[in-house]
C-alpha cells in the first residue's frame, strides 16, 4: 500500500512523549516553552541536544547530551530512538530511523544545506535576510528552498510528505520541472504528498494534516527562545498515528 493511500495510523510513543514532556517527567520544560513567558532559549548555552531517546549518532559516533553538532555534521537515530536539538538558528525533532546531513559555514555555525537522507523530521528555521542565501533542503528526489519557516517532512521513495506549518517553502521535483510549487501557510494550511512516480506536472498532491503537533513545534522553537506565530491549540489531528518518537 502506498503511503498516500494510508488514512489511519497506529498510536504509539509520540503521544506518550508529549504527555510526559508536558508533565515535566522528561528533561524539557514544555509548559514554559509553550507559553513563551520569558523569551529565553531553553537550550543550555554550549549545548546542541536538549533530549535524546535511545541511540543517536553524530558523524557515526554514539552521541550524548554533551555532544556538539556542527554545521557540517550528520545526525542519525536508531530504532525506537530520536532527538531534540539545534544547529545554529535552526532546531529539529528527529524521529526514529532517520538521518540528516548538514552543510554550512563552520565559522558562524549556520546551516546552508540539509539532506534528509531518511526518516522523519520536524524542523523550524531562523529567518534568512534578503541578502542571505536561503537554506536548501533535499529529500527523495525533491528540493526545498527555505528562508524562515516551520515544517514537518517524512522522506519516502514513493511519496514523501510535507506539511508547511507556517511560513513559505518552494518545493520542486528534481526530475520534473513542471512539478514545482511555492507553498505559503499560516497554520498547517496546505500539506502535500511529493509523489515521484506520478505523471509529469502532477507530482505534487494534496495531503491531510498528520503525525505532528503544535506542542512539538513550540518545543523546538523554544530551544532558541522563539515561539510559533500562532497560539498553541489542542492537538487537531485526532486519528491514530504511527510514530516512534
Amino acid at each position: 500500500m502506498k503511503i498516500r493511500d494510508i488514512d489511519l495510523f497506529i498510536a504509539t510513543r509520540r503521544d506518550v512523549l508529549v504527555k510526559f514532556l508536558t508533565l515535566g517527567l522528561l528533561s524539557v520544560a514544555v509548559p514554559r516553552i509553550v507559553l513563551g513567558a520569558d523569551g529565553k532559549p531553553s537550550l543550555r548555552k554550549g549545548r546542541s541536544f536538549q533530549d535524546i531517546k535511545g541511540k543517536v549518532f553524530v558523524n557515526g559516533k554514539l552521541a550524548n547530551k554533551r555532544t556538539v553538532i556542527g554545521p557540517n555534521d550528520s545526525v542519525a537515530s536508531g530504532s525506537n530512538s530520536g532527538a531534540v536539538f539545534a544547529v545554529g538558528k535552526d532546531a529539529f525533532l528527529l524521529r526514529s530511523n532517520s538521518q540528516l546531513s548538514f552543510q554550512g559555514k563552520q565559522k558562524s555555525g549556520e546551516v546552508e544545506k540539509i539532506d534528509v537522507v531518511s526518516g522523519k523530521v520536524l524542523s523550524v528555521f531562523g529567518k534568512r535576510g534578503e541578502n542571505e542565501q536561503p537554506l536548501n533542503m533535499q529529500t527523495a528526489g525533491w528540493g526545498l528552498t527555505v528562508r524562515g519557516t516551520g515544517f514537518y517532512l517524512e522522506n519516502d521513495p514513493d511519496a514523501s510528505y510535507l506539511c508547511t506549518c507556517y511560513g513559505m517553502v518552494e518545493v520542486a521535483s528534481q526530475s520534473d520541472p513542471n512539478s514545482r510549487e511555492i507553498i505559503e501557510s499560516e497554520y498547517h494550511d496546505q500539506p502535500r504528498y511529493l509523489v515521484n512516480d506520478a505523471p509529469t506536472g502532477r507530482k505534487i498532491e494534496s495531503a491531510p494534516f498528520k503525525n505532528h503537533t503544535d506542542q512539538e513545534l513550540a518545543l523546538i522553537e523554544g530551544l532558541l527562545g522563539r515561539v510559533p506565530p500562532f497560539g498553541i491549540k489542542p492537538d487537531i489531528y485526532k486519528a491514530p498515528r504511527q510514530i516512534d518518537y
